[in-house]
Order: C-alpha cells, then structure tokens, then sequence
C-alpha cells in the first residue's frame, strides 16, 4: 500500500510541478462600478511588425464592476483592451498578478463607432498599488520624461544636433532609474535612448546597427527594441530603386525572382547585414513595406516571397511574422468587394453569396455548438422577424462536421434564414474571422459596408438604418455629379 501510494504521489508531482515551476499565468483583476456587466477582452500582439492581434482571454465584469481574469502568456510582453473610445496597454510579466485601474468610461458615438478611420485614443493602465521598481510604473515614470523631452526639443536636437543635451539626458535616465533591475525595462530605456542618439547625431542606418544593434539578441516584444529597429529600417525597400545597382537587384529580387535566397544573398552584400538574423528580420520589415507601395513591388510577388519566408526560415518567430504580414494583407476593409463563395445548405443545395446581390447582407460567422452564437442565433431571430426592408441573413457554420450542422438547422425551424455549412473553414479563414460569433454587413453591390459589424445585442437596427441613409446620400451624390449637378445644392 505504501509502495502504491509513494508511486501515485511521485506520478502526482511529475506532472503536477512543471506546471508551478513553468506556468506562464497572468492574473488579472480589478473594480471599476462604470464598467459593470462589461466584457473586457485582452490581446496581444503576435509580433511588433505586422502588430497582428492575438486574443489572450475574456471576462464579464460583475453588476459592482468586480472583474477577474488569467492570461496565458510565456515572456513578458504588452497586453492591451479596447475599452470603447479608448485602447489602454499594460506590460505583464509571467505568474505576476496586476490590479487594474480603468479609465472613466466612454463609449464611442455612433459616428465614430461607424468611420473607418476612427483609431481609439491609446493611454497606459494603471497598476494599483504598484511600487516604483514594478515594471509598469517603471516604464510610465520614464516615458512621462522621455516623450516630454523629446516634445520640447525635437525641432532644436534635428537642427543643431546637440550631443551632449542627449548625453547629459541619459545620464539622469541611468541614474535616475539606476535601481530599477528588471532586464524588460532596461532594454526599453536602452532603446529608446539609442533613438535619440541615432536621431540627433548619429543619422546613418548602417553606422547605427553596427553600433546598436549587431551582435546583440533581436528583442522581438520589447516595444524599445523592435520601435527603434522599425525607425532605423522602415521603408528600406521602397527608398533604393531606379539608379542604385544595389537597389535595382533588391527590386528584381522581390518582382521577378520571388525568393528569399536571392534577396537574402543581395542584403549580404551590405557589410552592416552579416548577421543572419537581423538579416532576415529586414527583409522581413521591408516586405512589409513594399505591401503599401504596390506601384513598385506587385503584390503576388510579394507575397509568393512572403509565403517562402513563412516555411523555409529557421526561425520561429520569422515565420510567424511572415504569415502576420500575409494575412494582414489580405485582411478585408470597409469598401473592399466581399469574397463571394458557394457553400450547401442542409437541404445539400449550394447557395451563393452573389445569389443576394440586391440586398444588403448581415453575415454571421458562427458555429452550432458555441453557447455564444446559440443565445445570438435567438436575437438574430427577432431581427430577421421584423422583415427589415432590403436586409436578409446568411450564416456561415463551421460545424465539427455535416451532421452536427444538418441536425441543428432542422432542429430549430425557427430560424428561417439561410445557414450554410463551411467545411474546413476556408470561407472563415479567408474572412479573416478569429472569434465566434462574428459579424460582416454585405451592401447590395457586394461591397463590405462594416466589418467587423456589430452584433444583435448592440442595436443592430439602429446602425444598420445609419448605414442605409448613408448609402442612399452616396448614391444621390453621384447620380448629381453624373448630370453635372454641384453636390453642395
């Protein structure tokens, strides 16, 4: 018996402790009464390049606004929530537990809830009760002198590269946080600085990574590194060209070879790029960059050199990137033509989403054995019910198999609008869709008019008879111009 149960106590601790020892769990909490019955969603960003978004988890405050939450998150990194009209950051450390400070709460208008361009006001989250050394008070203490600085002086440091104002800075900067040893924070305040010094008077790339850079491990979620990294390389590709040899080879590198082997052999050529690392991390902001300029650099091509990136590089996190970039680049946008498709519904009829040309379309990415669409599958209802003029529903199902869709649409009559069945995903994949449920209005012309829309529980109907209006406006507007009528009549 005891042989038995020091054998069950020993298996007991084999697989219980490397989950202590190695667990990456992030403890987040926090009471803030404004922010009652709210759901708080957290991310992070899978690189600093492509600033692709991955979901960290979610909670619902209670009816006090008490709120908690765990993270599972393996380094430390920034974390950020999108809390209406504001985007808040904080930085997390691995089994450490913060204590929010939520901002009042504000929503966004209607207005701003429906403009494309609309960028949440970004600020830091408050730690409660954070000590001077925490990392978070750390990096607010420093940035609040730095951004200062740099504020005041950014005209006289560019005119008058003035060295020893910048060097006379980052001796209060070391002695000022001299106590501070968290390896997260020094390589930030380290970076940072590095800007300044490039900024003011050092101003050559390749001087610059030599002297910063080369040598030294490539922080690939330290906002300090990889921001200084960005300023340094940004737009590397889209500066050299016509003219430049050099330049010339990038091009049919990137335009007509498509291979990373050939563009990692021209970088090669610059001494500065030696290392094979920081190498392909350029080639990999520069592809990134040459995405916004395709007058120079056809996108397929791009992307087909993207796309071998993504399985032959060595490293990792390049790899990761390289899809980031990919799927950033093919992510669908307000105006864009939605990406028709043909899927069968549970009668085994293919139905196409140019079939509803005509109309506008509220379509809903979900799955029917998910609680969260099931309760928003019964607000679909009441809004489909209503007949809404020119409006009709598709659901697009990424059931675990045929079955299990067939059996719950015939199960629930009750809802009688189109649901069609996405084997293997691909429509959802090629949609960009992350979470489910999720939400896209199609307009009658095929363009996407929201995405991501908002969902039934957000008074959908409000919003969608905004849209319509501005539609309708658009629509009038160009029918005057087409007869020569001024718009402003």
């Amino acid at each position: 018996m005891t042989k038995i149960l020091a054998k069950y106590i020993s298996s007991f601790l084999l697989c219980f402790l490397p989950m202590v020892l190695f667990s990456t769990v992030v403890k987040i909490k926090g009471n803030c009464p404004e922010y009652k019955s709210y759901k708080l969603t957290f991310y992070r960003y899978s690189d600093l390049i492509s600033k692709a978004e991955i979901k960290l988890n979610e909670c619902v405050s209670d009816s006090s606004g008490n709120f908690e939450c765990q993270l599972d998150v393996p380094f430390t990194c920034q974390v950020f929530v999108y809390l209406g009209y504001y985007k808040g950051f904080f930085f997390v450390e691995p089994k450490k537990s913060y204590d929010l400070v939520l901002p009042p709460r504000r929503e966004k208008s209607l207005v701003e809830d429906l403009n494309p361009f609309f960028a949440e006001e970004e600020f830091s989250i408050g730690i409660k009760n954070a000590k001077e050394t925490e990392l978070n008070y750390a990096i607010a203490s420093f940035n609040s002198i730095y951004e200062t600085f740099l504020a005041e002086k950014f005209n006289y440091l560019y005119i008058y590269s003035d060295v020893k104002m910048v060097d006379s800075l980052q001796k209060v900067m070391y002695d000022k946080f001299s106590n501070i040893k968290n390896p997260f924070f020094v390589d930030y305040m380290k970076y940072r600085l590095n800007f300044l010094h490039y900024f003011t008077y050092d101003r050559d790339r390749n001087f610059a990574t030599r002297k910063y850079l080369t040598g030294k491990p490539v922080l690939y979620q330290n906002p300090g590194y990889m921001d200084f990294f960005n300023q340094l390389w940004g737009k590397y590709f889209t500066y050299l060209g016509i003219g430049d040899k050099y330049g010339e080879r990038l091009m049919s590198n990137i335009i007509y070879s498509k291979s990373p082997t050939e563009l990692d052999k021209t970088l090669d050529m610059n001494m500065t790029l030696r290392d094979d690392t920081l190498r392909e991390l350029v080639m990999l902001k520069g592809l990134s960059d040459c995405l916004t300029k395709p007058d120079l650099y056809p996108v397929q091509s791009v992307n087909q050199t993207l796309d071998s990136i993504s399985k032959i590089s060595k490293i990792a996190e390049h790899r990761v990137m390289a899809l980031n970039i990919l799927v950033k680049e093919k992510k669908l946008n307000q105006l864009d033509t939605a990406i028709d498709f043909k899927l069968k519904n549970a009668n085994n009829e293919l139905v196409s989403l140019s079939d509803f040309r005509g109309k506008y379309v509220y379509l809903c990415f979900g799955r029917s054995e998910n609680y969260a669409c099931q309760k928003e599958y019964r607000l679909l209802k009441d809004i489909y019910d209503k007949k809404t003029n020119g409006l009709d529903i598709i659901t697009v199902s990424s059931d675990q198999d045929t079955t299990t869709f067939n059996d719950y649409v015939k199960s629930n009559p009750q809802y009688s609008w189109t649901f069609l069945y996405d084997e293997n995903k691909e429509i959802t994949t090629r949609y960009g869709i992350r979470a489910l449920p999720s939400y896209i209005i199609i307009d009658p012309d095929g363009k996407i008019a929201m995405i991501p829309a908002i969902s039934p529980q957000q008074n959908f109907l409000l919003y969608f008879a905004q849209i319509q209006k501005w539609r309708q406006r658009a629509l009038e507007a160009k029918a005057k111009q087409q007869q020569g009528i001024p718009t402003n009549h």
